[in-house]
């Protein structure tokens, strides 16, 4: 199947104090939630950041044990909830561990909307407090994997409905780690995409096979031009199977210098909003040329 399709997303107004009016790239439709990861009533799971002093980072850590529970298919965030959602807390101290001395523990507790206990699991991190905070970033991010295998066994989250994607009936739609991008881009702005790509029903995976879509990223800033500079973002859908491009979002427009180099804010959402009109257009377009 080879179907390549361009796709300019228009570009509303901002009017910032300092600078006069500009233009803001893919303004927030007034009827729409400005969280920038929905989650289905009953089905999602905020992950809340841990208070330690073992921790350096909270909201990565958070942020990694939601990117694994995404992984197997449970609808997380560390962001809003909503009536529906359960909230899931870790607790990091140093427990005694027997003839070994004190050892790091976590537990993880979830917690249904109701403020009910729902599942526990507990991790001995078999290293000292001085290990555990010098401890390599694989090392972390297995005890979150480990951890998130224990916590999917009883999530216990109902299927998302969606649609199948035209031509590919079978493929799911992955959205791999932004790499280089610029500030919180590649929190922000990813977890607003697979936001709306959840809430259009489109069906998504953390981790692609050979028979699904990936949407990549891309981000490029100009250079100053009098206060202002260029952002050019592009979406690319491409299939794993066929090797090839399906289409390209372009949004670009011109943005106060430097105000995406570090917290997108709502600004994320804004452009995740814009691609997605895009990329349900180019689902059209793929079930026309089917």
């Amino acid at each position: 199947m080879t179907i390549l399709r361009r796709l300019i997303i228009a570009v509303l107004a901002l009017s910032l104090a300092a600078c006069g009016p500009l233009p803001r790239p893919f303004q927030q439709e007034k009827s729409r939630n400005n969280a920038l990861l929905t989650l289905e009533d009953g089905t999602g799971i905020v992950v809340l950041q841990p208070e330690s002093e073992l921790i350096s980072d909270p909201e990565s850590w958070a942020e990694a044990m939601a990117e694994a529970l995404r992984a197997r298919d449970i609808p997380a965030s560390t962001n809003h909830g909503n009536a529906g959602s359960r909230y899931l807390y870790s607790h990091i101290t140093e427990e005694s561990s027997g003839n070994r001395g004190k050892s790091v523990s976590v537990l993880w507790d979830l917690y249904s909307a109701d403020g009910k206990l729902a599942g526990s699991h507990t991790l001995d991190m078999e290293l000292t407090s001085d290990a555990f905070k010098r401890a390599p970033e694989t090392t972390i991010k297995r005890s979150i994997e480990a951890a998130a295998d224990k916590l999917a066994a009883f999530a216990g989250t109902k299927p998302r409905p969606t649609r199948s994607i035209p031509g590919y009936p079978d493929a799911r739609i992955h959205v791999p780690p932004f790499g280089d991008a610029p500030g919180d881009a590649g929190t922000s702005l990813r977890n607003a995409i697979l936001a709306e790509l959840s809430d259009s029903k489109l069906p998504l995976t953390g981790k692609a096979t050979s028979k699904d879509l990936v949407l990549l990223c891309e981000i490029s800033l100009g250079p100053d031009e009098g206060g202002t500079q260029k952002a050019t973002i592009f979406w690319r859908l491409r299939s794993l199977e066929d090797d090839e491009e399906l289409g390209v979002i372009d949004q670009s427009n011109y943005v106060p210098t430097g105000s995406l180099d570090g917290f997108w804010g709502p600004t994320a959402g804004d452009i995740a909003r814009g691609a997605r009109e895009g990329i349900l257009d180019l689902m059209a377009q793929l079930r026309a040329d089917s």
